[in-house]
């Protein structure tokens, strides 16, 4: 009976973990990665705050992160996000 609990249990958090990959948002160490490259291509433009930014872009939303160039600094959306003004990106 407590093997059946924790078998349902693990394959509980299983299918949880599958769902949330799905998502396309990628993992803490990717997501940093890349922003280390962006921070690299955009030195003028990325401060700390835009490093936080990229990375939660990335986790969120994986290679559909888009970068707000014409900020500085620069800025980091997903697609379908809102707008200040209440439009989507």
């Amino acid at each position: 009976m407590f093997l059946m609990r924790g078998l349902a249990a693990l394959a509980a958090v299983a299918l949880i973990g599958a769902a949330q990959g799905a998502c396309g948002g990628l993992g803490q160490s990717d997501a940093e990665s890349r922003c280390n490259q962006e921070r690299k291509n955009r030195p003028n433009c990325f401060d700390d705050t835009a490093f936080t930014a990229c990375e939660a872009c990335y986790e969120r939303c994986g290679d559909s992160c888009q970068a707000q160039s014409t900020t500085c600094p620069v800025t980091y959306y997903c697609p379908g996000d809102a707008t200040a003004d209440g439009g989507t990106h």
